[in-house]
Order: structure tokens, then C-alpha cells, then sequence
């Protein structure tokens, strides 16, 4: 005998990936006392995000992009460390924090590149790090 199960449609769901760059000032704070991300360095991050929703807001999108150019705005050429109140904003702590900024966000990915002239004998534009953070996909 074949049972009668009843189908649920199939759940909408709705999303982005965007993908920003900024330039900003960090340094950790390793134990190893001369470790070379203990001194104020410059990157260039790169984020791509990914935010997904249930259902669209009144404007009819997942996330209003100018709000992503907010955080851009604050980000782009500050000390990441003063303006974020931690010791050691490293590629894995910003990119925690932008996931948990960006509403409706699950997945941030963000790779640190070297900027010119900023420390000798580096290679401009060569990746340095990439770390990611992500939430459980949940429904929205």
C-alpha cells in the first residue's frame, strides 16, 4: 500500500553575494614578542559576502547595498584596532565582525593583501591571509 504524503512546496528563499574592498590599518597581538603583525601594518581587505533571506524587505532585496557602503566607508583607511576596541584585529576577528554587522549575512570570506610601500621587501598586491566566518544556514 503506498502512503499519502503530502508534499510541502518548496521554501522560497532569497539571497546575495557581494564582494567589497577596503584599505585599513590593524596589528595583532601575538605572544612572540617581535612577531611582525604586532606593528601597525596596512592591507587591502577584500570581502565576499553571502546573505540570504526568507522572504525580501519593503524595499523588495535581501540587504540595501548602501549599507555595505557604510561599513566600507568607516573601515577604509582608519586603525581597525581603535575603531573596533580590540588588540588584535586579526583576518579571522574582521571577519566575524562583518558577519555579524551585515544583517541577514552567513558567510563572510575575507583575504588580506599587501599594500606598496607599506613594509620592505614585500610584494604589493600578494595575498597575505584569508580567513572566512560563517553561521549556520538556519531559516531567515
Amino acid at each position: 500500500m503506498k502512503e499519502n504524503r503530502i508534499k510541502k512546496p518548496p521554501k522560497k528563499v532569497y539571497g546575495i553575494i557581494k564582494t567589497f574592498d577596503f584599505e585599513a590599518y590593524h596589528n595583532g597581538n601575538f605572544k612572540e614578542k617581535n612577531h611582525p603583525d604586532n606593528i601597525k601594518h596596512k592591507h587591502k581587505f577584500v570581502a565576499i559576502i553571502q546573505c540570504k533571506s526568507s522572504k525580501l524587505n519593503s524595499e523588495n532585496v535581501v540587504i540595501d547595498f548602501r549599507y555595505i557602503d557604510k561599513l566600507v566607508e568607516e573601515f577604509s583607511g582608519k586603525y581597525l584596532n581603535e575603531l573596533l576596541k580590540n588588540k588584535a584585529v586579526t583576518c579571522e576577528f574582521l571577519a566575524n565582525y562583518i558577519l555579524e554587522y551585515i544583517p541577514n549575512c552567513f558567510l563572510c570570506e575575507l583575504v588580506e593583501l599587501n599594500v606598496e610601500g607599506e613594509t620592505e621587501g614585500i610584494i604589493p598586491g600578494k595575498q597575505v591571509n584569508k580567513a572566512w566566518a560563517s553561521k549556520e544556514l538556519e531559516d531567515y
